[in-house]
């Protein structure tokens, strides 16, 4: 069989697994870097390659598991950690959160820079087996990202974890094993909502406490007093005076996703949605809706959430501001026996 063959035979059955490849051997890893030059594969690690055309057109996370399948090939003995665990357990985190690296659990100093890792100090920590790749288990991930991600990428990852099945008390209980001030992540847990029942809606609620408004009731059951239809919104504010703000977070996803529609036409579904709006007007509330676009508008948001009198918090999270040290946490020594503890959580229900 001509190498090329050969070649093309591996690439077909790395395609065909949702994974990366690696070189056989000295001469094929030659070829393949020709084809890397020519642009028809991309080499996301070092000695790990990819069908370029096939590689625009995964989406970020997608990447990140050809990846980890990829090198685990190769390098199996490899614990992946931080984000990658997140995408790995199915965790929801945004596009913008990923920087395209592979996070690998290291206990000791990395000295040498390797093109497409990224080694983070962890404490050992027995890992969890998912599809055939290392993986720091799921509270202690959660923990992780926690730690050292921005608030409203954490909080994605949070209220994925325990929408997911992981305990509370489960993620609290694996910041025993690190020598780190975990009090960010009781606080966290504090704020995490399972009922978020997306990515979208977690970063909304992030936005919201971010811009200083209290907490809001999440997908709440309400009944429109003209239909007598059962609704559940995204999001409620009562305000002091007792007026109701509802806020409707829609991703674009409920239009364009046919899989969404529920068997209706895309026209019987925004029908369907403006009378649920008139419904719910009807009982005197006030019917803010929010896309993904007003995320990038977050002051134009709050004006109008004032406007409508939707409370502040008591407590401002300023805490937001002092977060975790990173680059400190990445130069601690984990090879003994972590001395961290929390104790006296209180979890919101």
């Amino acid at each position: 069989m001509r190498a090329n063959t050969k070649i093309e035979s591996r690439i077909n059955e790395a395609v065909s697994e949702g994974r990366c490849f690696a070189a056989a051997d000295h001469n094929t890893k030659q070829i393949l870097q020709r084809r890397r030059e020519q642009l028809h594969l991309v080499e996301p690690i070092r000695g790990i390659y990819f069908p370029a055309d096939l590689w625009e057109q995964l989406t970020p996370p997608q990447r990140i598991i050809h990846m980890a399948r990829g090198i685990s090939q190769v390098r199996p003995h490899l614990v992946f950690t931080s984000q990658t665990a997140a995408i790995l357990h199915g965790f929801e985190l945004s596009y913008q959160a990923i920087d395209g690296k592979l996070h690998v659990a290291t206990e000791a100093p990395v000295r040498h820079a390797f093109p497409g890792l990224c080694f983070e100090r962890t404490p050992e920590i027995t890992p969890q087996i998912i599809d055939g790749m290392q993986v720091v288990p799921a509270a202690h991930t959660a923990t992780f990202c926690c730690l050292t991600l921005p608030f409203r990428y954490a909080l994605q990852v949070i209220d994925s974890a325990l929408r997911s099945g992981v305990s509370p008390e489960s993620i609290a209980q694996s910041c025993n094993a690190w020598k780190r001030d975990c009090s960010r992540v009781t606080k966290m847990l504090m704020l995490a909502d399972p009922n978020s029942e997306n990515g979208g809606e977690s970063l909304f609620r992030a936005l919201l406490l971010e811009l200083g408004f209290a907490r809001p009731l999440t997908q709440v059951v309400l009944i429109g007093p003209t239909s007598g239809q059962i609704y559940r919104v995204d999001f409620l504010y009562i305000t002091p005076n007792g007026k109701l703000v509802i806020i409707e977070f829609n991703g674009m996803a409920k239009y364009s996703d046919t899989s969404m529609l529920n068997g209706q036409s895309l026209q019987q579904k925004v029908g369907a949605q403006m009378l649920r709006e008139e419904d719910l007007k009807a009982m005197g509330a006030t019917v803010i809706n929010a896309s993904w676009n007003t995320l990038r508008k977050p002051q134009a948001l709050k004006s109008t959430l004032l406007e409508a009198g939707v409370p502040l918090s008591r407590t401002p999270l300023s805490w937001l501001r002092t977060g975790f040290d990173l680059e400190q946490a990445r130069k601690t020594d984990y090879s003994i026996a972590a001395q961290a503890n929390i104790s006296g959580n209180s979890f919101a229900a």
